[in-house]
Parts: structure tokens; sequence; C-alpha cells
């Protein structure tokens, strides 16, 4: 493997990882947004 193709897959690892971290928080703060409305609904009714 020379050092051009290494950079290269360590960039693909890091991209994966990314998307992976990025689409957690989006589902989490989906979650939070989603807990939040069921709450105030709950108050309302």
């Amino acid at each position: 493997m020379n050092r051009k193709s290494k950079a290269k897959y360590f960039e693909m690892i890091f991209g994966v990882l990314k998307l992976k971290f990025d689409e957690d928080k989006a589902c989490s703060l989906s979650s939070q947004i989603l807990t939040k409305s069921a709450k105030s609904t709950q108050k309302t009714s």
C-alpha cells in the first residue's frame, strides 16, 4: 500500500465515522424534540 492510497483509505474511514456521528446527533436531537412536543401536548390536553 503506497502513501496516497493509505491516505485515501483513512479519509474514507473518517468520512464514514463522521457520517455515523452526525446521524447519531440528528437522531438524539429529533428524539429530544419528539419528547418535548409529546410533553407539551400532554400538558395542553
